[in-house]
């Protein structure tokens, strides 16, 4: 197998944005080290890192419709017991599941330096040069990123102009449909400029908002890829390690928080690939090697548990409630007006060194594999349903029109009392048990249409530049 075809199976075990390659996983690995120590262990596909994407996506799908649903200033999206309340899904490790869409970007980010990494540290390993499997890498990229959310956006334009527009936070409506696609084609070019800052209040896509994690996706990569070459031709595996970990600190200090989250997977990778800890681990009884890892997993969730205070933090002061004032002394200034981040980035690194090494997590992620396969293009997809269908179908079941929204006859036809604690009433639930298998089949579809075609278009055009080098 050449390193361009070999590249591409490695890289099919992905976060957010590395893989979306279909989800098959043909290439098997050997088992990363486990709670059970001793003999070698049979080879083992890494799946379960699908299946871990997956249920990220799934975090920012219910983050993004709880706020469409109870508001951006509903106390769940605060910390327990933040003004007295004190509700079930503001709970630690509850939490993560009704409103983690910032721990699933940690987890996403994290992964994808991980994955992204891991075939060319293999060949490091190896003795051989990994220039030509990054190179493939890299100009497949752009592709993999930018085809997708352009495709499945610009329907998001055209609904605009049609009668079953978006309703609620999505984009203004245009004079026509040609001013509608210059103002998509303006911002999408807007969103995926990688020398610009993006994100929340910041800048993102109004066609579809999860889409300003590309352009860091994009940034990202390149950074993975550059390291990794650079590392791999002058350093020993431990030297290669000490580099990605001194690199990811500079970048903790100095730039974008997404940039260290890839650098800490690659980190976790190298670990991986050279066998870093396990004669550390060799040395210890099982039963205390399975408790360490048991410990980095829960406290990896609970760290993901972190959310956002209610007042920004200043430089003088990180909110008590944040629940990490002990780490106060280690946060760049440039972290204090997101207090929860580093507390999420700590804790996706946490739970993806427990879940390599945790035979019974691996066995549950393993589960949710076929959701992992469909995860880009679920994330691409769930807002703009959300505000074509889930809105529409919330108020039928009786959800309130927001002021100044437009009425509908449709509103109120089927009312259904909500009753229960927020984030678990009745009537949010009977509209997810709808609008959730509903959006996961529209995300079959454009996995079909828009992302596994931009996988075949990817390989194609790398083997094509590739090849051209070769005459």
């Amino acid at each position: 197998m050449s390193h361009i075809n070999q590249d591409e199976d490695e890289l099919k075990l992905t976060s957010l944005d590395a893989g979306f390659e279909g989800g098959r996983h043909e290439q098997r690995e050997q088992l990363l080290p486990t709670t059970q120590q001793g003999a070698p262990q049979p080879a083992t596909p890494i799946a379960y890192l699908d299946g871990l994407r997956g249920l990220a996506a799934v975090m920012v799908y219910f983050q993004h419709h709880v706020t469409s649903y109870y508001g951006d200033g509903a106390e769940i999206l605060k910390p327990y017991g933040h003004n007295g309340s004190h509700h079930l899904a503001a709970l630690p490790f509850i939490r993560i599941f009704v409103t983690g869409g910032s721990a699933a970007v940690m987890i996403f980010f994290v992964l994808s330096g991980y994955v992204l990494s891991r075939s060319a540290l293999r060949m490091a390993r190896d003795g051989q040069s990994p220039n030509k499997s990054l190179l493939s890498a890299l100009v497949r990229r752009p592709i993999r990123l930018f085809m997708p959310p352009a495709c499945i956006s610009i329907f998001c334009a055209i609904s605009q102009q049609l009668p079953f527009r978006p309703l609620g936070d999505g984009p203004p409506v245009h004079a026509n449909i040609v001013a509608e696609l210059w103002n998509w084609a303006c911002e999408l070019l807007k969103t995926f400029n990688p020398f610009i800052a993006h994100g929340p209040w910041i800048q993102w896509f109004t066609y579809d908002p999860p889409v300003w994690t590309m352009a860091y996706e994009f940034n990202g990569s390149l950074l993975v890829f550059a390291t990794v070459a650079l590392y791999s031709r002058y350093f020993s595996a431990q030297g290669r390690a000490i580099m990605f970990a001194l690199t990811a600190v500079i970048c903790w200090y100095t730039v974008h928080w997404a940039m260290p989250c890839f650098l800490i997977g690659v980190v976790l990778s190298q670990n991986d690939v050279a066998g870093l800890d396990q004669a550390f681990f060799k040395r210890l009884p099982p039963r205390v090697a399975s408790g360490i890892y048991h410990t980095c997993f829960f406290l990896g969730w609970f760290m993901l548990s972190m959310v956002r205070h209610e007042e920004p933090a200043d430089e003088h002061r990180i909110p008590a409630a944040s629940q990490w004032q002990f780490l106060r002394s280690f946060v760049p200034s440039l972290y204090f007006d997101n207090p929860w981040l580093p507390g999420n980035m700590i804790g996706a690194a946490l739970v993806i060194y427990a879940l390599l090494r945790l035979p019974w997590l691996q066995s549950f992620f393993n589960s949710l594999k076929r959701l992992g396969k469909v995860s880009f293009a679920f994330y691409l997809v769930h807002v703009p349903f959300l505000w074509i269908v889930g809105n529409r179908f919330n108020r039928f079941l009786g959800q309130p029109v927001p002021e100044g929204g437009q009425q509908s006859m449709f509103d109120g036809i089927l009312h259904v009392p909500d009753i229960g604690p927020p984030g678990f009433s009745t009537r949010y639930l009977i509209a997810q048990a709808v609008i959730l298998p509903l959006t996961l089949a529209v995300s079959e579809l454009a996995m079909v249409w828009f992302d596994e075609p931009a996988v075949t278009l990817s390989r194609a055009f790398a083997n094509k530049v590739l090849g051209s080098f070769k005459r």
